[in-house]
């Protein structure tokens, strides 16, 4: 185990381990043949990042397929989320950044295989002086989880001089504590291994020269997960946290080994890091109460895990801090809440409160800073007025501090103070102060406090008797800041303005520091939480379970927490007024949790014929002609060794479910745990299927085991488009206890394959309309739907060529980047570039299609998570429409996924989702061939004012979508 320590070395081609908090900083030297066999990468490791940075098409070594990194110089922050899922951005030290994209240079005397390929270019720190260099920031990690991440370099060239020195932050919660320095240029190819348990889900590393215009070379970059962790992680409160509460509990992530934890706590780091003896031991739980806390105390705690029987083995961990809440906390006042009974033309009583001249708690001597009354003032005064009443806890004062003050003395000097609450009774402070006269230097840093013994007030005035000179009737302060007890609530979770709250959450706040009980108020009436008229409940702790006020779904609610202690001077402290939206639906299942490994396999959740065995007891199925998931374990079977969920045909997210059924009542069950569906407005259940040609048998549902027969067209289980099925919930009986739903399919000789995605609940009546979405396969002027019969709003043909085709008798308008904004269209990107291209002669179309579906237009330059926009506009209210996308194959190897939303109610809350799509693969939209052209139609009804909104989220780094052509008509 490495002590607490950071070492910066020099290393010229040697292999070193560097310690530092128990995180490891390791070099690693390869061979120059046999590289790729020593490099350590392999398909067996779980990796979340793995990028091959440069010009050239990324490598694959020993089966692991790494992605290319940014195709392009980077001038800003670059941030992206790997193809595993995972977060990453790329910075620079500088506050511009500056790192570009080599074409390298052979690197095959250094390394051989594609570890060559992967040293050969790069991305480098360009024009990088002395302390300059690139960060880079892995993202979404889980706290307490080992990682390992690889740096990938080697020699640039013989004789180059390129000592890089390497920092990160894995496990010391944001401050770079493990440090290594490295000679590129020392020869040979080479990996820096750092691992660490990480303490967050973030990791940083810098990469900094140490020569002027000698940047790193970073050709390769991975992250693998090495195990689970043997420290305890994720404190709570958070590591160098401030504004703890007094009796908060101390708790943490234990090691998935430890079977006890020893807590040691104490004021001092060097005693609790030194300790040997715990303040509590043997603890059989991750929390610990270490009784009410001192205000305003530093404390510093560390957890050591303590395995179980036979060895016992104590894992020391690292010392965290914390800083207990302030006695009282400072009060703001509005800069237009000051007044004065004189100020001089350039010297606002506004200057006293706005913090000009301080930095930090020392104040400057700039007159202009400072308050001053105009002269000849025989009755001066200062009043401030605070956005509520406040409990005065004391007033720090910062005197006028001019150069003069030593033979002029503006500064004030004897004062009485009053308080108010309306502003128009007075009270004053029973000991009036003398105010200490200021230095008249720039040091001055110690500001006076005047204890105002907790005067409950809204109006504070300073009545000013006379000045420190005593000649001239003018008087000067500073600076002055209130502070006061925190009696009323604050920090509400979830924040104010929060969306998508779901109705039987619990909200929470920062409780008042004198409050016995709180009064909590919920309404969608602003004004009646405002005036204390809305419905209200009581709760002894500082927390509210919504589902006790029963909310309805898609509501904004208002809400406000008095806090209340009858035996208190002040028994009640009115709480401002927060507000927080409820989610639109609430999902029953979304299928995103699935996925290949147990117990997460959707057919250990959702039971169909077949059942499962491990883990044990497993289950026997339902005995029904249904089974769920696709087939990954024959090799026989198109999905072999891929997803059991379905990751192509999705209406939302990143998968659906795919259920196999064969024969009559074939049916999958989803148990559940005695749910309320008359709750909150429930009105509809809402089911997404889709599709393929070919299927049979009559879809149903079930309640509680009473079937519903889908009240739509029968031959919709055949339609090769995604379909809403909304379920009147008020023609079902027992929907306050349910226990089971399914899903099946009725019919003598039924058989096929559905696909079932997001299964939510609405408050609203919701009737099936049929499909918004389909997929229709075009081959010719004659089966593409193109009708000069059809009154058109756009007809827009996309790239290079003008003009536009020519397809039965309808004239396609040609849209480059030129007309962009035209034509009642528009498009944007998040990242990019805008991009026309010639084509190619990939389409598979004849006739008039040939001159739209060969040239089109694409982002260029796109990352994963990368979005393009596309707005129709000029829209009927009221109309009904068809938008059409007009889509093919570029290339049978290529990748090109997108997932598509249609908004038609402008720029918002996603309405319609198609799902993922891979244009490269027709199959995706449930096409036998993958290289058939067809069109996405999407139907809807324009709304008052608004726009079609499409955005295209692509998946897969640098294969943003091609857009051929787009059509929006009339539907009669």
């Amino acid at each position: 185990m490495c002590k607490k320590m950071t070492l910066l070395i020099l290393v010229l081609g040697m292999s070193l381990t560097v310690c530092a908090y128990g995180a490891t900083l390791t070099i690693v030297d390869l061979p120059a043949t046999g590289t790729d066999a020593a490099s350590g990468i392999s398909p067996d490791k779980t990796y979340t990042h793995a990028f091959d940075f440069g010009t050239n098409a990324p490598v694959t070594i020993n089966g692991v397929a790494f992605e290319q990194g940014t195709t392009s110089n980077l001038t800003a922050v670059y941030t992206a989320v790997s193809s595993q899922g995972y977060g990453y951005t790329i910075d620079d030290t500088r506050s511009s950044p500056a790192n570009s994209i080599h074409a390298g240079n052979d690197a095959s005397s250094q390394a051989d295989g594609q570890f060559a390929e992967l040293l050969r270019d790069m991305l480098f720190s360009s024009a990088a002086d002395v302390d300059e260099g690139t960060i880079v920031t892995l993202s979404d990690l889980t706290p307490g989880m080992v990682y390992s991440v690889r740096w990938y370099y080697r020699s640039w060239s013989a004789g180059a001089n390129r000592p890089i020195t390497v920092n990160a932050d894995g496990e010391s919660h944001g401050i770079f504590s493990d440090t290594i320095e490295i000679q590129i240029d020392s020869g040979g190819a080479h990996y820096l291994d750092y691992t660490f348990t990480a303490d967050d889900t973030d990791v940083t590393m810098t990469f900094i020269t140490n020569v002027d215009n000698n940047g790193v070379h970073i050709y390769g970059l991975t992250c693998e997960v090495v195990g689970l962790p043997t420290h305890a992680s994720n404190p709570n409160p958070k590591d160098d946290a401030v504004d703890v509460l007094r009796d908060a509990p101390l708790t943490w992530t234990p090691s998935d080994y430890a079977a006890t934890h020893n807590v040691y706590v104490g004021t001092s780091y060097d005693e609790v890091d030194a300790a040997t003896v715990p303040t509590a031991s043997g603890l059989d739980v991750t929390s610990y109460d270490p009784g009410r806390m001192e205000f305003g105390e530093t404390y510093f705690w560390r957890v050591d895990e303590v395995n179980g029987t036979p060895d016992k083995t104590v894992f020391k961990g690292s010392v965290w801090s914390f800083t207990v809440e302030p006695y009282s906390i400072q009060i703001a006042v509005d800069v237009n809440h000051v007044t004065a009974s004189s100020s001089s033309e350039v010297n606002p009583a506004s200057l006293i409160v706005d913090g000009s001249g301080l930095e930090g708690s020392t104040h400057g001597t700039d007159s202009a800073t400072m308050w001053l009354s105009a002269a000849t003032d025989l009755s001066p005064w200062l009043m401030f007025e605070f956005d509520k009443v406040q409990k005065l806890d004391k007033l720090l004062i910062w005197n006028s501090n001019t150069t003069s003050e030593g033979f002029i003395g503006w500064g004030i000097k004897d004062v009485t103070i009053e308080f108010s609450v309306d502003g128009t009774d007075w009270a004053p402070l029973e000991a009036s102060p003398q105010i200490d006269k200021a230095p008249g230097l720039a040091t001055y840093s110690e500001p006076q406090a005047i204890d105002l013994g907790l005067a409950v007030a809204k109006y504070v005035r300073i009545n000013i008797l006379g000045n420190w000179g005593g000649l001239l009737p003018q008087y000067g302060v500073a600076e002055v800041q209130f502070y006061g007890l925190p009696v009323c609530v604050r920090s509400p979770e979830p924040v104010s303005d929060s969306s998508d709250v779901l109705p039987d959450a619990i909200v929470s706040w920062r409780a008042g520091r004198e409050a016995a009980q709180h009064t909590i108020y919920v309404g969608t009436d602003q004004n009646a939480v405002t005036d204390g008229t809305a419905p209200s409940v009581t709760s002894g702790t500082n927390s509210l379970d919504l589902a006790s006020v029963n909310l309805e779904l898609g509501q904004t609610y208002y809400w406000r927490v008095d806090e209340v202690n009858a035996a208190e001077a002040v028994s009640v402290w009115a709480g401002p007024v927060w507000n927080f939206s409820t989610v639109a639906a609430l999902t029953v299942d979304d299928f995103e949790a699935y996925s290949n490994d147990s117990p997460n396999r959707p057919f250990q959740t959702w039971i169909d014929g077949v059942g499962f065995t491990n883990p044990a007891p497993g289950n026997p199925g339902n005995g029904s002609g249904a089974a769920i998931g696709h087939d990954i374990w024959s090799p026989s079977s198109p999905y072999f060794d891929g997803s059991i969920m379905e990751t192509s045909l999705v209406y939302s997210g990143s998968q659906s479910m795919p259920v196999y059924y064969e024969g009559g009542g074939s049916q999958v069950d989803l148990p559940l745990d005695g749910e309320n569906w008359t709750r909150n407005g429930l009105q509809t259940l809402s089911i997404a299927f889709h599709g393929i040609a070919g299927n049979t048998g009559e879809l149903y549902a079930k309640i509680n085991n009473v079937k519903i027969a889908y009240d739509q067209d029968p031959a919709d289980i055949a339609n090769n488009a995604w379909i809403l099925w909304h379920i009147n919930l008020s023609s079902v009986s027992g929907l306050e206890n349910v226990t089971t739903l399914s899903i099946g399919v009725d019919g003598a000789g039924a058989a096929g394959v559905l696909y079932v995605d997001d299964i939510k609940l609405y408050a609203q009546a919701l009737e099936s309309t049929g499909p918004a979405f389909s997929f229709v396969k075009i081959t010719s002027d004659e089966d593409c739907g193109i009708s000069s019969d059809n009154v058109y709003t756009h007809t827009l043909d996309f790239g290079t060529g003008s003009p536009g085709a020519l397809i039965n008798g309808v004239q396609f308008d040609a849209y480059n980047n030129a007309a962009n904004g035209t034509l009642n269209f528009n498009r944007e990107i998040s990242s990019g570039t805008f991009n026309d291209h010639a084509g190619n002669a990939g389409h598979n179309v004849t006739g008039g299609l040939v001159d739209l579906m060969t040239d089109m237009y694409y982002n260029g330059g796109t990352v994963p998570g990368g979005t393009t926009t596309w707005t129709l506009s000029g829209l009927t209210p009221g109309q009904t429409y068809e938008a059409r996308i007009y889509s093919r194959q570029w290339g049978a190897g290529d990748s090109r996924n997108a997932t598509f939303v249609f908004d038609p109610d402008g720029a918002g809350p996603i309405s319609d989702a198609t799902g993922r799509l891979s244009q490269d693969n027709a199959a995706s939209a449930g096409f036998a061939n993958g290289n058939d052209a067809y069109y996405i139609s999407y139907q809807f009804t324009a709304q008052a004012g608004e726009d079609l909104v499409i955005t295209a989220t692509q998946h897969i780094n640098t294969y943003s979508w091609h857009l051929y052509g787009l059509t929006n008509q009339e539907v009669k």
